[in-house]
């Protein structure tokens, strides 16, 4: 390693320290979008918030999943959409009547079945467009002699019209970057004429750089639960590490950090899993140096928690303030998800939030 290296690891480590005491402070609003009996694809059970800024209508545009009420025997986790809401202050949102993506079985799309985990870009361009990516899965009639049923992470754009209103949406016919096994969580970010998506495929995280948006290579690895010495029902307990690594990471949301060398951030979970049901999770910040291909984690997580129904997924948008605003959702009673919203503060303008499209 190098003398700049070591520097740049060094400043690594103190900024993750001096940011991770402010990360504690985390103010929660509460619920903020809930299903909607009078939308029935999105009647049951919405989740996976992705937010952006729209710059032009002064707005925020969520994509959503929503498992919908729908069934198909073909499709064993069911049938899982993409939805779109907005809101003018970003707690008060209103969901757009038409779905953005409603897979269906039998089509033979790599997303027959599930359309989930969406991320998404806004740019100003035109009448403005919003690039999404999400999980797909498809049907098990369609899997033929490929993977069944995961299929990878997709890619669909959105253009606006004049009134803001969705004019076009097309979906790309095949994934951005194929999975075959259990994982997506896509965020998505750019930096000049380069795009950036971390994912996890179970059980780590993966950073990956594409000259577009149209296809990814196989990212390298961000957050290792091996790595961190994370084992299944324990937290990390090695000294020199966090001490919150379980089992799995999962829900990485990456946004522009405030400072060269620190060009990424994300805010990640780590969470222990017993047959798919959650025991033990947390989640905090890592980031990663211009010099430095390693991603560092803060030996203290922002939130903890001991249950099923919390933290299923969130979204992050950082304030040129230094502030951080979070959308999450989490489960109810009957196991629906609910959009929720808190961050470092609850009271911001607008015009402060930072564009994923990283200066």
């Amino acid at each position: 390693m190098s003398l700049f290296q070591l520097v740049a690891r060094c400043l690594a480590c103190l900024l993750l320290l001096s940011t991770s005491a402010r990360a504690q402070v985390f103010l929660d609003q509460g619920e903020v979008l809930a299903p909607d009996p009078g939308v029935l694809w999105a009647s049951e059970s919405i989740g996976a918030p992705a937010v952006t800024y729209d710059s032009i209508r002064d707005r925020f545009l969520m994509v959503f999943e929503s498992r919908t009420p729908f069934t198909d025997a073909s499709c064993p986790q069911g049938i899982w959409t993409l939805g779109l809401a907005t809101s003018p202050d970003g707690t008060t949102w209103t969901i757009i009547p038409t779905p953005l993506l409603q897979p269906s079985p039998g089509s033979g799309t790599f997303y027959s079945c599930v359309a989930a985990h969406p991320a998404a870009v806004f740019s100003p361009t035109g009448n403005g467009r919003m690039q999404v990516v999400f999980k797909a899965e498809q049907d098990t009639v369609g899997c033929g002699a490929g993977p069944c049923p995961y299929t990878g992470i997709g890619r669909l754009r959105v253009l606006f019209d004049a009134q803001g209103d969705v004019s076009t949406v097309n979906v790309q016919a095949t994934p951005i970057l194929p999975l075959t096994t259990a994982g997506g969580f896509p965020s998505i970010a750019s930096d000049g004429s380069s795009y950036y998506m971390i994912y996890q495929s179970y059980p780590n995280v993966y950073f990956s750089q594409s000259g577009s948006f149209l296809s990814f290579p196989a990212g390298t690895l961000a957050f290792d639960v091996a790595a961190f010495g994370g084992a299944p029902g324990t937290a990390d307990t090695a000294a020199a590490g966090p001490q919150w690594v379980y089992d799995e990471f999962f829900s990485p949301s990456l946004i522009c950090d405030d400072s060269v060398p620190f060009p990424w951030a994300v805010w990640v979970g780590s969470r222990d899993t017993n047959f798919g049901a959650v025991i033990n999770g947390a989640w905090g910040k890592g980031i990663r140096t211009a010099a430095v291909a390693d991603w560092l984690l803060a030996t203290t997580p922002t939130k903890t928690w001991a249950n099923d129904d919390d933290w299923r997924h969130w979204d992050m948008l950082r304030l040129i303030t230094g502030d951080y605003l979070m959308w999450y959702s989490k489960k109810d009673a009957l196991g629906n998800n609910s959009i929720y919203f808190g961050g470092t503060t609850l009271t911001f303008n607008n015009s402060d939030v930072q564009s994923r499209a990283c200066p």
